[in-house]
């Protein structure tokens, strides 16, 4: 499932390829994966779902837009990596919120962001199980592309 923001999918095919696209940057190194543990991003990501994102490379210019779905490192507790939707833009500031706004920790809560904290935006999602077993993530992108 390609996130809203991103050129949308025209049927299976190109979905498959979205997807193996996503995986060979995966192993190649050059997009990150991570998995959602709860539901501030709901119904748009549930827990378990695996999500691969684009790292930003801070020399290039970034291109954000309202909508846009990214991955930072919570402002308050620093070990903790958060998904959430970019609400508005102040350059370089971002309100961030996330899709279940009565259970979310967002910018209604900690404030709004800088751009420079930002690790990556969201490209891929797969549907999975709340299982944190890595090698799930294989056989689900597997899955998906037979």
């Amino acid at each position: 499932m390609l996130t809203p923001g991103l050129q949308p999918a025209k049927g299976r095919k190109h979905q498959k390829i979205n997807l193996l696209r996503s995986l060979v940057l995966v192993l190649l190194g050059q997009r990150c994966y991570c998995r959602v543990d709860g539901q501030s991003m709901a119904p748009t990501y549930q827990a378990g779902d695996i999500i691969i994102y684009r790292p930003i490379e801070r020399e290039n210019n970034l291109i954000l837009t309202e909508g846009d779905v990214v991955v930072l490192k919570h402002p308050i507790k620093n070990n903790l990596l958060i998904i959430k939707r970019i609400n508005k833009i102040i350059s370089p500031w971002l309100e961030l919120r996330g899709d279940n706004a009565e259970i979310s920790s967002d910018s209604r809560q900690f404030g709004m962001v800088n751009s420079n904290q930002l690790c990556g935006i969201v490209e891929y999602s797969l549907k999975g199980k709340s299982s944190k077993d890595r090698k799930d993530f294989f056989h689900k992108i597997w899955a998906e592309v037979l």
